[in-house]
Protein backbone atom coordinates (compact mmCIF):
# COMPACT_ATOMS: atom_id res chain seq x y z
CA UNK A 1 0.00 0.00 0.00
CA UNK A 2 2.63 2.27 0.69
CA UNK A 3 4.58 1.58 -2.29
CA UNK A 4 1.59 2.40 -4.40
CA UNK A 5 0.82 5.74 -2.64
CA UNK A 6 4.47 6.65 -3.33
CA UNK A 7 4.02 5.87 -6.29
CA UNK A 8 1.06 7.93 -7.19
CA UNK A 9 2.92 11.26 -5.59
CA UNK A 10 5.84 10.73 -7.34
CA UNK A 11 3.71 10.76 -10.87
CA UNK A 12 1.49 13.53 -9.18
CA UNK A 13 4.03 15.98 -7.59
CA UNK A 14 5.79 17.27 -10.69
CA UNK A 15 2.53 18.47 -12.51
CA UNK A 16 1.64 20.34 -9.28
CA UNK A 17 5.02 22.57 -9.18
CA UNK A 18 5.02 23.45 -12.92
CA UNK A 19 4.94 26.87 -13.46
CA UNK A 20 2.66 27.81 -16.54
CA UNK A 21 4.06 28.15 -20.03
CA UNK A 22 5.07 31.78 -20.72
CA UNK A 23 4.60 34.05 -20.78
CA UNK A 24 2.94 34.24 -17.18
CA UNK A 25 2.48 36.93 -14.80
CA UNK A 26 3.41 36.33 -10.73
CA UNK A 27 2.63 38.08 -7.83
CA UNK A 28 5.09 37.43 -5.60
CA UNK A 29 4.21 37.04 -1.91
CA UNK A 30 6.46 38.87 -0.33
CA UNK A 31 4.97 40.67 3.17
CA UNK A 32 5.22 44.43 3.35
CA UNK A 33 6.30 45.53 -0.35
CA UNK A 34 5.53 44.90 -4.31
CA UNK A 35 7.34 42.62 -6.82
CA UNK A 36 5.38 41.68 -9.94
CA UNK A 37 7.11 39.57 -12.62
CA UNK A 38 6.15 39.38 -16.13
CA UNK A 39 7.96 35.67 -16.71
CA UNK A 40 8.27 35.37 -21.09
CA UNK A 41 10.33 33.03 -23.10
CA UNK A 42 13.69 34.36 -22.91
CA UNK A 43 13.12 37.13 -19.93
CA UNK A 44 11.69 38.09 -17.40
CA UNK A 45 10.13 42.06 -16.42
CA UNK A 46 10.04 43.08 -13.15
CA UNK A 47 7.84 45.75 -12.27
CA UNK A 48 9.20 46.74 -7.96
CA UNK A 49 11.60 44.71 -6.24
CA UNK A 50 10.87 45.14 -2.57
CA UNK A 51 9.18 42.64 0.62
CA UNK A 52 10.69 42.05 3.93
CA UNK A 53 13.77 40.04 4.53
CA UNK A 54 12.06 36.66 4.97
CA UNK A 55 10.23 36.36 1.62
CA UNK A 56 13.37 36.30 -0.69
CA UNK A 57 11.57 35.13 -4.47
CA UNK A 58 14.52 33.83 -7.03
CA UNK A 59 12.65 34.10 -10.20
CA UNK A 60 14.37 33.44 -13.51
CA UNK A 61 17.71 32.78 -12.43
CA UNK A 62 18.72 31.81 -16.03
CA UNK A 63 17.17 34.59 -17.86
CA UNK A 64 17.75 38.08 -18.56
CA UNK A 65 15.98 40.10 -15.94
CA UNK A 66 14.85 43.84 -16.50
CA UNK A 67 13.62 45.83 -13.69
CA UNK A 68 10.97 48.86 -13.44
CA UNK A 69 10.34 50.77 -10.29
CA UNK A 70 7.09 52.39 -9.66
CA UNK A 71 8.57 54.66 -7.17
CA UNK A 72 11.72 54.70 -4.52
CA UNK A 73 10.21 53.55 -1.23
CA UNK A 74 12.37 51.10 0.27
CA UNK A 75 9.43 48.42 0.46
CA UNK A 76 9.24 48.50 -3.50
CA UNK A 77 12.97 48.31 -3.78
CA UNK A 78 14.64 46.68 -0.65
CA UNK A 79 15.39 43.06 -2.27
CA UNK A 80 17.25 44.51 -5.20
CA UNK A 81 20.45 44.34 -3.81
CA UNK A 82 20.08 41.25 -2.88
CA UNK A 83 18.86 39.95 -6.15
CA UNK A 84 21.83 41.04 -8.43
CA UNK A 85 24.10 38.87 -7.77
CA UNK A 86 21.12 35.61 -8.12
CA UNK A 87 20.74 36.43 -11.82
CA UNK A 88 21.47 39.03 -14.60
CA UNK A 89 19.64 42.48 -13.88
CA UNK A 90 19.26 45.20 -15.30
CA UNK A 91 17.46 48.58 -14.48
CA UNK A 92 15.06 50.32 -17.08
CA UNK A 93 15.27 53.49 -15.91
CA UNK A 94 17.23 56.01 -14.23
CA UNK A 95 16.47 56.69 -10.71
CA UNK A 96 16.03 60.08 -9.51
CA UNK A 97 18.67 62.32 -8.17
CA UNK A 98 16.78 62.85 -5.17
CA UNK A 99 17.40 59.70 -3.74
CA UNK A 100 18.91 59.06 -0.45
CA UNK A 101 22.77 57.59 -0.78
CA UNK A 102 21.81 54.34 1.01
CA UNK A 103 19.17 54.07 -2.03
CA UNK A 104 21.64 55.23 -4.34
CA UNK A 105 24.45 52.27 -3.16
CA UNK A 106 21.58 49.85 -3.29
CA UNK A 107 20.65 50.60 -7.17
CA UNK A 108 24.55 50.81 -8.28
CA UNK A 109 24.57 47.49 -7.82
CA UNK A 110 22.40 46.77 -10.99
CA UNK A 111 23.91 48.34 -14.29
CA UNK A 112 21.25 49.91 -16.57
CA UNK A 113 19.61 47.98 -19.39
CA UNK A 114 21.20 48.91 -22.93
CA UNK A 115 18.02 48.87 -24.53
CA UNK A 116 15.54 51.06 -22.67
CA UNK A 117 12.10 49.63 -23.55
CA UNK A 118 10.00 46.62 -23.52
CA UNK A 119 7.31 45.54 -25.65
CA UNK A 120 5.50 44.12 -23.00
CA UNK A 121 5.47 47.38 -20.42
CA UNK A 122 4.21 50.78 -21.26
CA UNK A 123 4.58 53.53 -19.14
CA UNK A 124 1.43 55.34 -19.10
CA UNK A 125 2.62 57.46 -16.48
CA UNK A 126 5.64 59.59 -15.64
CA UNK A 127 6.28 60.47 -12.55
CA UNK A 128 8.35 63.31 -10.91
CA UNK A 129 8.69 61.79 -7.63
CA UNK A 130 7.40 65.71 -6.09
CA UNK A 131 4.74 64.08 -3.83
CA UNK A 132 4.84 61.16 -1.32
CA UNK A 133 3.98 57.67 -2.97
CA UNK A 134 3.84 59.31 -6.42
CA UNK A 135 4.57 56.70 -8.83
CA UNK A 136 4.61 55.55 -12.52
CA UNK A 137 2.32 53.75 -13.53
CA UNK A 138 3.09 50.72 -16.39
CA UNK A 139 0.50 48.51 -18.44
CA UNK A 140 1.80 44.72 -18.64
CA UNK A 141 1.35 42.38 -21.40
CA UNK A 142 -1.72 44.92 -21.89
CA UNK A 143 -3.02 43.26 -19.06
CA UNK A 144 -2.07 44.34 -15.61
CA UNK A 145 -2.02 48.09 -14.85
CA UNK A 146 0.31 48.35 -11.95
CA UNK A 147 0.36 52.25 -10.18
CA UNK A 148 2.80 51.32 -6.69
CA UNK A 149 1.61 53.10 -3.84
CA UNK A 150 -0.45 55.90 -5.49
CA UNK A 151 -2.97 57.76 -3.66
CA UNK A 152 -6.39 57.16 -3.98
CA UNK A 153 -7.15 60.33 -5.76
CA UNK A 154 -4.92 58.91 -8.28
CA UNK A 155 -6.31 55.20 -8.41
CA UNK A 156 -9.45 56.64 -8.43
CA UNK A 157 -8.64 58.61 -11.67
CA UNK A 158 -7.01 55.23 -13.35
CA UNK A 159 -9.62 53.30 -12.24
CA UNK A 160 -12.38 55.77 -14.30
CA UNK A 161 -9.85 56.75 -17.00
CA UNK A 162 -11.04 54.63 -20.49
CA UNK A 163 -8.55 51.89 -20.99
CA UNK A 164 -10.50 48.68 -22.32
CA UNK A 165 -7.56 46.81 -22.54
CA UNK A 166 -6.97 46.73 -18.73
CA UNK A 167 -7.99 43.32 -17.42
CA UNK A 168 -6.70 44.10 -13.70
CA UNK A 169 -6.00 46.94 -11.99
CA UNK A 170 -3.16 46.29 -9.62
CA UNK A 171 -3.83 49.04 -6.56
CA UNK A 172 -1.69 48.67 -2.98
CA UNK A 173 -4.51 49.73 -1.44
CA UNK A 174 -6.68 46.82 -2.21
CA UNK A 175 -9.72 48.37 -2.58
CA UNK A 176 -12.96 48.06 -4.60
CA UNK A 177 -12.27 50.77 -7.07
CA UNK A 178 -14.72 49.46 -9.92
CA UNK A 179 -17.66 52.22 -7.92
CA UNK A 180 -15.07 55.18 -8.49
CA UNK A 181 -17.27 55.94 -12.05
Amino acid sequence: MIKKILIFLFLIIPRTITMPPSPHVVIWNVGQGAWFTLDKNASCVHIDMGGSVRHRPTPCPEKDNRLFITHYDQDHISLVSSQAHKARHCLMENPPPHLSSRKQKMLATIPRCLKRSDPSVQRLYQSRFQKRNESNAYLVANTFLITGDADKKMERAWATRDLPQVSFFLNQNLENLSDAA
